[in-house]
């Protein structure tokens, strides 16, 4: 798969020499399963699960799931990007603020409206250590794809591909956990009971 290279560089990926309508249809597959995987691995991580990851988590409601997953996830990207066309800074802001509605989706059975609404909501207070979280998230990100694509420089491309596949395998999972742990400290937070001030109390 991947278009042919211009002479003197190298492919980003070993080419399989499948067809443009093959190629789109198999993009296609994987990209569902992409979803179900998303959606199975965020409710297995939230609800702490560690014995087993149970066939319900990819099964419960969905194609509900999956089609707010891709309409919102439109929607997020075109919001994130218009944020970053102002200078930055509002398209940062927008990401921590409505960084966990896919959870909302996959976890809680919401829309993707509802998900934007309960993740302002969640991260309201929290913003700037989210922020801080998500700049380590990324240099771990950083350190595992150079990890994992030094191999490729010695070994043959199909090899050096899968190997680095890996490591996004790896990552993935990590990324994916990480949210979901967040998510529960956040949501306990909020439902902590709210301690009354003297002041409020006068």
């Amino acid at each position: 798969m991947g278009p042919a290279p211009v002479e003197g560089m190298q492919p980003y990926a070993p080419s399989l020499g499948l067809s443009p309508v093959l190629t789109s249809l198999l993009s296609l597959l994987l990209g569902i399963i992409s979803i179900v995987v998303t959606i199975g691995a965020l409710r297995t991580f939230v609800s702490e699960e560690t014995e087993q990851i149970p066939e319900a988590h990819f099964r419960h409601n969905l194609l509900w799931a999956g089609l707010n997953l891709i309409i919102g996830g439109i929607i997020f990207g075109i919001t994130i990007a218009i944020g970053f066309l102002f200078l930055v800074v509002p398209g940062l802001f927008l990401l921590v603020s409505l960084f966990f509605w896919e959870v909302y989706v996959a976890v809680e059975d919401q829309n993707f409206i509802e998900g934007f609404r309960n993740s302002w909501r969640l991260t309201r207070g929290h913003r700037l250590r989210l922020f801080g979280l998500g700049i380590v998230v990324a240099i771990i990100a950083l350190l595992v794809s150079i990890g994992f694509g030094i191999p490729g420089i010695f070994l043959p491309d199909i090899l050096g591909f899968l190997i680095a596949q890996l490591g996004s395998a790896f990552f993935g999972v990590f990324f994916l956990a990480t949210v979901a742990q967040t998510y529960n400290q956040l949501t306990a937070m909020e439902n902590e009971p709210r301690v009354e001030t003297a002041e409020e109390r006068t």
